[in-house]
């Protein structure tokens, strides 16, 4: 998929539409997420198939409305459809598709998808604050590719199963254990954590952004009572309270990991590496989409998130 094409078209019909042509999210998402497939072995010519998510809201008789993502094809979706004529879907703008039933929402199945089609990267970055003249300068740095997800499993717990989690969106590092995604943290530096996308042809969103001191985690560690070799998972806040993250941190002797390694050093080093960053969809959607738009140099009014 063209992930900017993709998105260009979301938002140019989204700022088109009004209350006599509304949006046609249905449609929009089986023209942009599933494709048109035949096999010489079926009579069927024409059927839905893919690997994209939809969100549906389940009412139960308690009064309680449940929001859930499945994978389109996936039997337990609510009333699935086994296969619809293309052709007639896409010639009827706004008709009722039947992809999965009445409870699809399909303007958030439809952001969603394109959140989860945008490439982004994390960045750990180690800095110290220079004594001459008080600025912050980074010591080293390392880099990795996470992907935006509706499921999450805790990370603290091996084993866990991946649960629904939407409308958080999760950033998870299942490698995070790895000596190649960690960062070796020493007395008087701090952690810089960013997270942003990466669409071709547009700048980057920041999507967290976060910092904490050696002496924070530190001091965090003792009042669990860490023990040398074990991960403490220490929690991280976004600016205004927007996002969150966590941090696994370890410490060992002899420590040989990392650019700040010395076998004449007392003081031990940190191993930290994330294993989460999160956000929500919205959140999601209104920061891409207006770094979109001021790529375009167009209007600053963000997508509409209301439906």
């Amino acid at each position: 998929m063209d992930v900017r094409a993709a998105w260009d078209r979301v938002l140019k019909e989204s700022a088109a539409a009004n209350n006599e042509s509304p949006m046609a999210w249905d449609t929009l998402y089986a023209s942009m997420f599933l494709q048109r497939s035949s096999s010489p072995k079926r009579k069927e010519t024409t059927t839905l198939e893919g690997a994209a998510v939809q969100v549906v809201r389940c009412s139960y008789p308690q009064g309680e409305d449940v929001v859930a993502v499945y994978r389109q094809g996936d039997p337990k979706l609510p009333n699935p459809e086994v296969s619809i004529d293309m052709g007639s879907l896409m010639s009827t703008p706004g008709q009722s598709t039947g992809l999965g039933g009445a409870n699809v929402d399909y303007k958030l199945t439809v952001l969603l998808n394109l959140v989860c089609e945008v490439h982004y990267r994390l960045s750990l970055a180690i800095v110290k604050e220079e004594k001459t003249d008080g600025q912050i300068k980074a010591v080293s740095s390392r880099h990795m590719m996470l992907y935006a997800s509706p499921f999450h499993t805790n990370m603290v717990e091996k084993g866990s199963p991946f649960t629904c989690s939407f409308p958080t969106i999760y950033f998870q590092d299942h490698n995070h254990e790895s000596d190649d995604d960690k960062v070796a943290l020493l007395p008087g530096h701090g952690l810089c954590v960013e997270l942003f996308s990466q669409i071709p042809e547009v700048s980057p969103s920041v999507l967290f952004r976060g910092y904490v001191s050696y002496k924070t985690i530190a001091d965090r560690i003792e009042s669990l009572g860490g023990k040398p070799g074990v991960p403490h998972f220490i929690p991280l806040a976004g600016p205004e309270g927007k996002g969150k993250g966590q941090l696994s941190v370890t410490f060992a002797a002899p420590l040989k990991i990392g650019p700040f390694y010395n076998k004449k050093d007392s003081n031990e080093p940190l191993l930290c590496s994330i294993t989460f960053v999160s956000r929500q969809i919205l959140d999601i959607v209104a920061t891409l989409s207006a770094s979109l738009r001021n790529q375009q140099r167009a209007s600053d009014e963000p997508i509409t998130t209301s439906h």
